[in-house]
């Protein structure tokens, strides 16, 4: 699904204030006060930091917390192709140090997604131009998707190390503001969503413990998925031949039952998560 539709359709029938840029918090047993850059100050019960890997709010409770740049950048596009691997399937090929990978999402669109081992803080001249030279290594339809795509983005890929709280009082933090992850498994936004979900049930009168048992219960497989994204995008851009001879025997070697039992674990969360939160 395009990250925009998906936008559609969370903010739809919501009441959002953009320009409201968050330079500041402060609380007490009363509620919370944020300061926002223009110079407006809002007041509520608590506050909940959903404002991305660069948050703001998280900086407010913790101080400034370095990212981890994972030694490789990412190009970005989607092309009017249908299906390019196939009804329903997405492929993602590994090469030396690099990968190509290509989802579609619908109306005959295909999301592609490209990395490439290279020093944080590159630019690009024409990226059409330079995708086409970094990744001429693949084959079609590698090739017929850079043909069809109009704009590239590039984003060096980083994540933000496990941090042992996500909150204090009545302010807590949810999504890539509390477990910023690399795109390697494709959770960044699944699991911002599953903190909502659980959040929403947690809470009751007594905001603060609400928080800290939506804390509970969501950290240990949120950091689960960080650890986790960051190995499979290590090895998914080694380097050494022998390596990636061994990397690509035991990708042939694992039984699908293996892989299905994965993404169980993956996709089939709430239940026992709910129940540690102490809620059927």
């Amino acid at each position: 699904m395009h990250r925009g539709e998906l936008s559609k359709v969370l903010a739809d029938g919501v009441d959002i204030r953009f320009g409201a840029q968050v330079s500041g918090l402060e609380q007490d047993e009363g509620g919370v006060r944020v300061a926002l850059a223009d110079g407006r100050e809002l007041e509520a019960e608590a506050l909940t930091g959903a404002d991305g890997i660069h948050s703001a709010v998280r900086t407010a409770l913790f101080g400034e917390l370095p990212l981890r740049y994972a030694g490789y950048t990412c190009w970005r596009g989607l092309a009017r192709v249908d299906q390019p691997a196939g009804p329903g399937v997405l492929s993602e090929r590994w090469g030396v140090g690099t990968r190509f990978g290509m989802v579609p999402i619908g109306r005959d669109l295909t999301y592609w997604f490209a990395t490439e081992n290279t020093p944080a803080g590159g630019v690009d001249g024409d990226a059409l131009a330079e995708a086409r030279v970094r990744f001429e290594g693949f084959a079609e339809p590698v090739g017929t998707l850079l043909d069809a795509t109009e704009v590239i983005l590039r984003n060096d890929i980083v994540d933000l190390a496990p941090i042992p709280s996500w909150g204090r009082g009545r302010v807590t933090l949810l999504g890539d503001a509390a477990h910023a992850m690399t795109p390697n498994m494709g959770q960044g936004a699944g699991q911002s969503i599953e903190d909502a979900i659980v959040l929403a049930v947690c809470l009751g009168e007594d905001l603060g413990a609400s928080f800290r048992s939506y804390e509970a219960a969501r950290m240990k497989r949120a950091r689960q998925f960080v650890d986790r994204s960051w190995s499979v995008g290590a090895m998914g851009q080694w380097e050494n031949g022998l390596a990636r001879w061994a990397r690509a025997w035991a990708m042939r070697l694992t039984p699908e039952s293996v892989m299905a039992s994965q993404l169980t674990q993956v996709f089939r969360v709430l239940v026992p998560e709910l129940r540690s939160a102490g809620h059927r």
